[in-house]
């Protein structure tokens, strides 16, 4: 044991290397609950927190086990992240328990199931509410990132983090139990590179923020991994603090210089709903340069919406970068870059096989929704469309989108969709002049008339119309007569009935439609917010409280 230096160990990962060579004129600034203000840490600070958490776990753990973080402040998550990483572990964050309810304690133990992790390292706030679930664990260690200089480190092996670390992340889970991913260092690295090559970032003048939880990829990867590996400022706030004050991380961008950020629609949207505009009469949003919308859905409505709330106040039109991604790709498949506006295609237009790129500024065409584009692959990435036979298609035709690349992750079971540097997807989607259309999960949809309805497509109308994103959900399928829509909604009012009554009849026309009323906080969610719709097939398909005419 020493009092002095952990050894420089982390060789050629680059996203490490600020551990071993950390910029004192660089910080992660941190939100604080209790007073509100801006708690600043300056890179040393951060990796001296690092190197002593890794001392600590290498202590206790061999090169190479698998542990489950729960924690709910970020600054906890950050340090025992990358301690884990540092110390040749592999560390899983997983959502605290506010995020998931009452379905927690098996999302938890499933987790645990999967990755058979060493230990489940809990922060002291969460023990209570976590016992049962982490019962399961031979280890529960306290994870308090202390900055006590006492602390005594332990010299690690200058091969420990290169040969041993990894990544885990789990996937949403929306159409099933969340399944874990893999990801080695080498990958993350050539990713983060891609990355940071197609936003153009430029660690002199950018300056990040993000509000998006650390325990989903895009958060994880897209904000904390690759902003900290470009050396860049960063904000970090928690989603209740967005939620609660979408203002202040707007403050980020106006009053504090940040450049670079990620959310999916619904948190557009949110801002939108939320801020006034007479609140953002003194804003300045004219250095915001690159806002990437991506985890569901894209709606061309809303970023429409969004550019025309901050617009007034300088937000360039080619701020929003709409991206393709998922956990197995590490993150990003494919994205708009920034000095590109985005565009979108009809949705009729596709179905007729006559699709072709019009304005993002046109948003919908004649009524008709549009789906915007997810542009070109990154850097390292393929993509093509595949038919039922995994043979490839036309542009413009809608399949399976299927991703190739160097730096994918491996899944710790049900492998048979990932082989090598190939992962047929799930999403259904297009390719049109080399940039990709997402349109919703192949088990989402199902043949309405002579066309693929997506349950995406349903919530989009239901939204449009006035129903709460959050309070809403739609269910496709086929019942012993055919098709089956079940829309299902939380706590609904006379005027949202109406709502669903009317665009289920304009959907699904002819076929057999449900309208379900449900409890408020029905629709269970995965970790980052998308509804669990395999899981709530089940448990609501079969009832009804407003039937439609087929019925």
């Amino acid at each position: 044991m020493s009092a002095s230096t952990v050894s420089a160990h982390t060789g050629d990962v680059g996203f490490l290397r600020w551990i071993d060579e950390p910029d004192s004129d660089k910080a992660i600034s941190f939100l604080s609950d209790e007073s509100s203000e801006w708690r600043r840490l300056d890179y040393s600070t951060m990796a001296s927190m690092v190197r002593r958490q890794a001392s600590r776990m290498a202590s206790m753990h061999a090169p190479g086990q698998s542990l489950l973080v729960v924690a709910d402040d970020p600054l906890e998550q950050v340090v025992m992240f990358y301690g884990a990483l540092y110390a040749g572990l592999r560390p899983c964050l997983i959502a605290p328990p506010g995020v998931l309810g009452r379905n927690y304690t098996e999302h938890l133990r499933a987790a645990a199931g999967t990755l058979a992790p060493e230990a489940i390292y809990v922060s002291d706030t969460l023990r209570v509410s976590v016992e049962d679930a982490c019962a399961l664990a031979s280890v529960v260690v306290d994870v308090r990132a202390t900055e006590d200089s006492s602390t005594e480190y332990m010299e690690l092996s200058a091969a420990r983090a290169v040969d041993h670390a990894a990544i885990l992340q789990l996937t949403s889970g929306s159409s099933g139990v969340a399944k874990a991913v893999m990801l080695d260092l080498a990958g993350v690295d050539e990713h983060v590179d891609a990355i940071l090559t197609w936003l153009e970032v430029n660690a002199e003048q950018d300056r990040a923020a993000s509000w998006l939880p650390l325990h989903h990829d895009m958060g994880l990867i897209g904000m904390l991994v690759t902003g900290v590996a470009a050396g860049l400022e960063l904000d970090i706030m928690t989603p209740v603090q967005f939620v609660r004050a979408p203002l202040r991380y707007l403050e980020c961008f106006a009053a504090r210089g940040a450049t670079i950020s990620a959310m999916p629609t619904f948190g557009l949207r949110h801002i939108v709903r939320r801020v006034r505009r007479a609140r953002l009469d003194d804003f300045d949003f004219g250095s915001w340069r690159v806002l990437i919308v991506g985890s569901e859905r894209v709606s061309a409505d809303v970023l429409l919406a969004f550019e025309e709330h901050l617009g007034r106040n300088g937000l360039s039109d080619r701020t929003i970068c709409p991206a393709y991604g998922m956990a197995e790709a590490t993150l990003a498949v494919s994205g708009v870059p920034p000095t590109d506006r985005w565009s979108a295609v009809p949705a009729s237009a596709v179905i007729d096989g006559e699709a072709g790129p019009v304005p993002g500024a046109l948003g919908t065409a004649g009524g008709t929704a549009s789906v915007v584009s997810c542009g070109l692959p990154v850097p390292g990435r393929e993509v093509v469309v595949v038919d039922e036979k995994g043979c490839s298609v036309l542009d413009g035709v809608v399949g399976e989108i299927e991703v190739t690349g160097h730096s994918l992750g491996r899944r710790l079971s049900e492998g048979d969709r990932m082989s090598g540097e190939k992962f047929r997807t799930g999403d259904a989607g297009f390719v049109l002049n080399g940039q990709v259309y997402p349109l919703g999960r192949l088990g989402d949809a199902t043949k309405s008339n002579g066309r693929t309805v997506f349950a995406e497509d349903v919530e989009e109308r239901l939204v449009a119309e006035g129903i709460d994103p959050l309070r809403c959900c739609a269910l496709l399928g086929y019942a012993a007569q055919g098709t089956l829509a079940v829309i299902l909604l939380e706590r609904p009012t006379p005027e949202w009935m109406a709502v669903a009554k009317r665009v289920a009849q304009s959907m699904f026309d002819g076929d057999e439609y449900r309208i379900v009323v449900a409890p408020g906080r029905s629709i269970v969610r995965t970790s980052s917010g998308k509804p669990r719709r395999r899981q709530l097939w089940s448990s609501y398909a079969h009832q009804s409280v407003e039937a439609g005419p087929s019925i």
